[in-house]
């Protein structure tokens, strides 16, 4: 081998141990800060949450389910388990890392919306479980994404998806990232107000839209449930949503019926809260299925008092 591919060999391997060590670096830092769910991934990984009650859904169960409200009401201790941008087989698994890290619940509530059972391949914010993917449940998460598992394993570019995680990770490995906990027990607090998106949604769909429901994962779902029903006290919510939202979706009676149907035949109790009162004030949301911190002060004392 003569020398000049024998220093290109060397500079080879020393790029690849710096590509490697700083996405150790990005990767631990990541655990320790403040980056979307990444608190939560943390909490349920470590185990000892062990939760009475147990939150399950996607980003209404994470923004509408209050923990510490819940606990206060309650005298149960509890934990939200919503996951941002999932449905039904991505919160599946999501409950079976709760599960292999944790006591089962004494209680499950199930946050159930319109896109729960629609296989989603590019959900948004699958970059976070990175740092994770040595976990078999995450993996398997990963694997539901439409991109290539192999890119998930190349140091650095790993992380191209969200270039700022990089950063945000580097600065938390040396302690310079402002760590302040954005969710609380695994629910997020947020103040905000409408922000018009389901205005524009509206202007670009006048006829409105139907939703996809896949009926083979409203069919894992219910045998999901049957199991769980046996071990746990189950309870399926649908959370409200702003009153217009139900003239855009034009299968929404359909969906519902579904839910009822199953609901009775497992003898599951079933809470729709879809159009409460709360559903008729805009300033108790942010879009239209989404509550802020007000209307979901009002869900919650809505809940518990019913």
């Amino acid at each position: 081998m003569n020398k000049f591919l024998l220093k290109g060999l060397i500079f080879s391997l020393i790029c690849l141990g710096l590509a490697y060590l700083l996405d150790y670096m990005i990767q631990e830092g990541l655990k320790t800060s403040n980056y979307r769910e990444i608190t939560k991934w943390n909490e349920v990984i470590q185990g000892g949450i062990d939760a009475e009650i147990l939150i399950v859904g996607s980003s209404r169960a994470l923004v509408h389910f209050d923990c510490e409200y819940i606990e206060k009401a309650t005298g149960k201790s509890c934990y939200n388990l919503g996951f941002d941008g999932t449905t039904y087989p991505l919160q599946k698994l999501m409950l079976e890392l709760y599960l292999s890290k944790n006591k089962k619940p004494k209680e499950l509530i199930w946050s159930l919306d319109y896109h729960s059972f629609n296989a989603v391949p590019d959900y948004y914010g699958f970059e976070q479980l990175v740092p994770y993917m040595e976990n078999s449940f995450v993996k398997k998460m990963l694997s539901m994404h439409e991109t290539p598992n192999y890119q998930f394993q190349i140091p650095l570019y790993r992380y191209s998806y969200n270039p700022k995680m990089k950063v945000i990770g580097i600065y938390s490995f040396f302690g310079k990232y402002d760590y302040n906990p954005i969710l609380k027990k695994g629910f997020r607090k947020q103040n905000k107000v409408w922000d018009g998106a389901f205005d524009k949604f509206r202007g670009q769909n006048p006829k409105g839209v139907l939703v996809n429901f896949e009926e083979n994962l409203f069919s894992d779902f219910i045998c999901l449930n049957r199991d769980l029903i046996e071990k746990v006290k189950v309870t399926w919510i649908i959370s409200p949503y702003y009153f217009d939202y139900f003239g855009m979706v034009n299968n929404h009676n359909e969906i519902q019926k579904k839910w009822e149907e199953a609901a009775k035949q497992l003898n599951i109790t079933y809470l729709d809260f879809s159009l409460n009162k709360i559903s008729y004030e805009k300033a108790n949301f942010y879009n239209s299925s989404h509550l802020n911190a007000q209307g979901v002060k009002k869900f919650m004392d809505a809940w518990i008092e019913f």
